[in-house]
């Protein structure tokens, strides 16, 4: 579904260009659930009238592109030291576990005090996502983090990590690339291996016989 947000934020805003100023809140989810890879420029069901003036960028890639000083309304952009366009698909290089990003209170920020505040101050020239993290928000998604070995580490991501972890990978440039074919053979070689001399390994124990019965 494609929907704008309320009136009120629209009529705030400098000027009508959607494209500018409204990111799109899509996230790519594989198959088994988990969050990894960062879209670009989603593309909208919309007829070509309206999605001429429809946004184009996802929240992050549009942050990415103002706090590099681009137009949001181009077909390129270099971030980071690397090449975008609206057909971009890339691995997300997170940051680290969830609570790896700093927070800072909204409470603390509209504080009379909040420029003599160091947390405050430290947001200084940062992208800021604003966003909610209270129980029964039902923001919150799975990630590498809670997709590990044998899923038993089931920790969940709050939905404006998702976005800060987007922005952090398109503005520092760092990549995730996956694995050469002969580096994933030799993993899935050992492991077999592995499996293997586990399940033939001599065991050792006491046979007892089962009990008999007379009729």
């Amino acid at each position: 579904d494609f929907t704008l947000p309320i009136p009120e934020y629209l009529l705030s805003l400098p000027n009508s260009d959607l494209s500018s100023y409204i990111g799109l809140a899509d996230l790519t989810i594989d198959p088994d659930g988990a969050i990894r890879r960062l879209t670009f420029a989603p593309k909208l069901k919309l007829d070509a009238q309206a999605a001429k003036s429809a946004p184009r960028l996802t929240l992050s890639a549009l942050l990415s592109v103002h706090a590099h000083g681009q137009k949001a309304t181009a077909t390129e952009w270099q971030i980071g030291g690397r090449h975008y366009d609206t057909k971009s698909k890339n691995p997300i290089t997170f940051a680290g576990p969830p609570g790896t990003f700093p927070r800072v209170s909204i409470h603390k920020v509209l504080d009379e005090k909040a420029l003599q505040d160091p947390a405050v101050l430290a947001l200084k020239d940062k992208v800021i996502i604003i966003g909610g993290n209270f129980e029964g928000m039902n923001d919150a998604h799975d990630t590498p983090y809670s997709v590990g070995l044998f899923k038993r580490s089931k920790v969940i991501m709050t939905g404006p990590e998702i976005p800060a972890n987007i922005a952090e990978t398109l503005m520092s440039g760092r990549a995730t690339v996956d694995a050469p074919d002969w580096l994933r053979l030799t993993v899935t070689l050992l492991a077999l291996f592995a499996t293997l001399r586990l399940d033939y390994a001599p065991r050792r124990g006491w046979v007892y016989p089962s009990s008999v019965r007379a009729y």
